[in-house]
């Protein structure tokens, strides 16, 4: 059950645009269906948005949203859809906050798609949201 802090907050992130699309979008289907698994949001993500996320994108875009203080683990359980127990996800009732910078040196940088990169297998995450370009064209930047 979603407690009424809950609601203002989702309310105020959503109204005031607090998340990136993407962040926001996860978040969204994460407040409707949660405690949910990375599984069961990229699932309910697809039936909501009619686009497709990895599993593995849904995770780290959980990941994320958790470093911004709005979701939070709350332990593990087997998966509904994969069997697996896995993290099992959900909204807190706090505003999000900036995170941390990455205590990375270099980033990689993506000419095709023109973004940059702690890690160059984030670069496949979104179908939607990355360039799908084969990676010969990366280079670190500072």
């Amino acid at each position: 059950m979603v407690r009424q802090t809950s609601i203002q907050t989702y309310h105020k992130i959503m109204d005031d645009g607090l998340l990136s699309l993407r962040r926001g979008e996860v978040y969204e289907v994460l407040f409707r269906i949660g405690p949910a698994t990375a599984s069961e949001v990229f699932n309910e993500y697809l039936k909501t948005y009619g686009k497709r996320i990895s599993t593995n994108g849904s995770g780290s875009r959980l990941s994320e949203l958790r470093d911004c203080g709005v979701v939070q683990e709350l332990g593990t359980k087997a998966c509904s859809i994969t069997g697996h127990n896995v993290i099992l996800w959900d909204v807190t009732d706090q505003l999000p906050v900036k995170p941390k910078k990455s205590k990375t040196e270099f980033r990689y940088w993506c000419d095709e798609c023109d973004r940059s990169f702690d890690n160059p297998l984030d670069h496949d995450g979104f179908e939607d949201e990355y360039c799908s370009g084969i990676l010969t064209q990366w280079r670190k930047v500072k």
